[in-house]
């Protein structure tokens, strides 16, 4: 993941991107929806049974249901590893993993207490119990919308974006706090700028 520049008017230069710990976790997020995807979507041609259980909410079987929920996470996981809309990304990331956990307290409230069903044959394929398999998809649940929340907390707007001129070429380049102390590629020339507080 780059850091995303955007030409504002006046010529200046805007830098948005997350921290670099922020970009390893929105490339973390990414490789592990593209995996949870593709599980999902291949979910069609699986034949473990527990696949052609019918959801009691929306009355299809769950066969039909997994590969609609594949598209979407391999959707969000090419926005994580290829684009430069991470805020999209993470934001798209916190809906998917809330509407989850909705969809599985609706299904407790209507009575259905079984296993999730997405790991359909990753059970016997790992040779785990059907309690350690929820366990683990609540974990992956709960570390997706926490590293959502963990890189747009910590890359939130506070105030206003810092400006400053590049000293080889006077171009203008604004940037947020996080930036504050790196050394990027200047937008404009292409020599080292070192991002500081103007004096």
């Amino acid at each position: 993941m780059t850091s995303s520049i955007q030409v504002q008017s006046e010529g200046i230069k805007k830098i948005d991107a997350p921290s670099a710990s922020g970009a390893n976790i929105v490339l973390s997020l990414g490789y592990l929806l593209f995996f949870i995807g593709t599980w999902h979507f291949l979910t069609f041609w699986s034949k473990a049974q527990s696949f052609n259980v019918v959801d009691p909410l929306m009355g299809v079987p769950f066969r039909y249901i997994m590969p609609a929920f594949g598209i979407g996470e391999l959707a969000v996981s090419c926005l994580c590893l290829f684009t430069k809309k991470w805020r999209l990304a993470l934001l798209l990331t916190l809906w998917m993993t809330l509407n989850t956990a909705v969809f599985r307290f609706a299904l407790g409230a209507a009575g259905w207490f079984h296993p999730w069903v997405i790991v359909g044959d990753l059970t016997s394929l790992l040779n785990i119990s059907s309690l350690t398999s929820d366990i683990i998809v609540a974990a992956v649940n709960v570390f997706l919308c926490g590293g959502a929340l963990f890189v747009l907390f910590k890359n939130r707007r506070a105030g206003e974006d810092i400006k400053l001129n590049c000293p080889t070429c006077g171009g203008k380049t604004s940037f947020g706090n996080q930036w504050v102390g790196r050394v990027i590629k200047c937008p404009h020339c292409g020599n080292n700028l070192h991002l500081v507080r103007p004096s």
